[in-house]
C-alpha cells in the first residue's frame, strides 16, 4: 500500500509537457515553427541507433523565446571520434498572428574524418509555416532537407504537409505526407492520447522502413525529459532519451 501512495505522490509532482510529441522543439529542423510555443530551454539528447556505434546520435542545443519570436540552435552528431556526420543549425520564427506562424533557419552539414583535417560542408536553407483553422484543426507546411546525406546541392529537397486536428482534450491525431527529390512518397499516421495530466503516449506508424515509432514525454518542474523508441524491419530497434531544462 505505501509503494501505491509514494508512486502516486510521484506521478502528481510530473506534469507531462501538452504539445504533441512529433510538433515540438526536439523535431524543428522539420518545421522551424514547431518549438515556437516552447518557453525558453536547453538541451540534449542520445540515440542508440540500431545498436551500432558507427550510427548513435548525439544532440544538444538551446531554445530562446521572446515574446512573439523564437531562436534555436543545435549541434548534431551521428558517429565517433573517428567517423562523423555534423550539422550546425540555427533558426528563427515569428507569430505573425494567433492562426499564422512562420520560421526559415539555416543547416551546414559536414563530415568529420580522424585521417582529413579539412572540412568541406554544405549549407542549405530550410522554412516552415503553420495555419490554425480552428481549435480544432492546424496545418503545417515546410521544405526541409533529408537528414545527414552529403549528396545533396545547397537547395532545399524535401516538402512535407501536416494535418493536425484535436479530437478531444485527451487525444489528438496527425496525417503527414513528405516527398522529395531523393526520397519517395511518406506518408505517416500518429496519435497522441493523454490518459492522465501525468502522462502522455504518442504513437506513429509511417510507410519507411521504420514503420513503428513510440514516445512519451514527462516534465518534473523545469525538467523535461522524451524517451523515444523506433523499430526498424531489418535492424531492429533504436532507442533514445531525450533531457531538457526551461526557464
Amino acid at each position: 500500500m505505501k509503494k501505491i501512495i509514494i508512486l502516486f505522490l510521484l506521478l502528481k509532482s510530473l506534469y507531462i509537457h501538452s504539445k504533441d510529441s512529433q510538433i515540438s522543439f526536439w523535431n524543428f529542423t522539420y518545421n522551424p515553427v514547431y518549438g515556437i510555443d516552447t518557453e525558453s530551454l536547453a538541451y540534449c539528447s542520445f540515440e542508440n541507433k540500431y545498436w551500432i556505434n558507427e550510427w548513435n546520435n548525439k544532440t544538444a542545443g538551446v531554445l530562446v523565446k521572446a515574446e512573439e519570436n523564437t531562436m534555436q540552435f543545435q549541434f548534431e552528431q551521428r558517429g565517433n571520434l573517428k567517423f562523423s556526420q555534423n550539422q550546425i543549425i540555427g533558426s528563427y520564427s515569428k507569430i505573425l498572428s494567433p492562426k499564422l506562424k512562420m520560421g526559415m533557419g539555416l543547416q551546414f552539414f559536414f563530415i568529420q574524418q580522424a585521417e582529413i583535417r579539412q572540412i568541406n560542408g554544405l549549407l542549405k536553407p530550410f522554412f516552415g509555416f503553420s495555419h490554425k483553422f480552428n481549435n480544432q484543426n492546424t496545418f503545417f507546411c515546410s521544405i526541409s532537407n533529408y537528414k545527414f546525406n552529403p549528396n545533396r546541392s545547397e537547395v532545399p529537397d524535401q516538402i512535407n504537409g501536416q494535418w493536425l486536428h484535436h479530437f478531444s482534450k485527451k487525444l489528438k491525431g496527425a496525417i503527414t505526407i513528405e516527398t522529395g527529390i531523393y526520397n519517395s512518397f511518406i506518408t505517416r499516421i500518429s496519435s497522441t492520447f493523454d490518459p492522465y495530466h501525468e502522462l502522455s503516449f504518442f504513437l506513429e506508424v509511417n510507410s519507411t522502413e521504420s514503420p513503428i515509432q513510440f514516445t512519451s514525454n514527462w516534465m518534473c518542474k523545469n525538467w523535461k525529459i522524451r524517451l523515444l523508441s523506433g523499430f526498424h524491419q531489418k535492424l531492429g530497434l533504436s532507442n533514445q532519451l531525450g533531457l531538457a531544462y526551461s526557464w
